[in-house]
């Protein structure tokens, strides 16, 4: 059976890989003393570029509020931008996964953080992994 079918809900891949994704906070490890927070990570313009990609790209399959909200935010809180960059990078689009550049996939990311009121700043969201490991939901 299912996973969404067994939850009661309608769940897409990415929900279900999002969902599958979760640890438990216990096993989550503390931030490191060079880990910054989500706020003013990325740009508002990136924001704006992200919102249209996502769209184009990814409305047709997904909804905001899969990337927005309590359970989102449950999920995802502490944990490096880079496991949901990389995640959503090696994933989607679900006809061809990793086809857009990393540019489009860190302005997506920049508007999910938007959509989950991270305030913007004055510069982009980075697209190498090292540093996005080190900025936090």
């Amino acid at each position: 059976m299912e996973l969404g079918t067994r939850l009661g809900v309608s769940l897409s891949p990415l929900a279900i890989a999002l969902l599958l994704a979760a640890r438990p906070a216990a096993a989550q490890s503390a931030p490191a003393d060079s880990s910054r927070s989500a706020e003013g990570a990325y740009s508002a313009a990136q924001a704006t570029e992200g919102e249209n990609t996502f769209r184009t790209v990814c409305g047709n399959c997904h909804g905001t509020a899969e990337f927005s909200g309590q359970t989102f935010r449950k999920i995802w809180t502490g944990r490096p931008v880079y496991e949901l960059f990389d995640l959503v990078r090696n994933a989607m689009p679900l006809d061809n996964p990793g086809g857009l550049s990393r540019t489009e996939y860190a302005a997506v990311i920049a508007y999910v953080l938007k959509l989950n009121g991270y305030p913007a700043g004055p510069a982009a969201l980075p697209v190498e992994d090292a540093p996005l490991r080190l900025i936090r939901f």
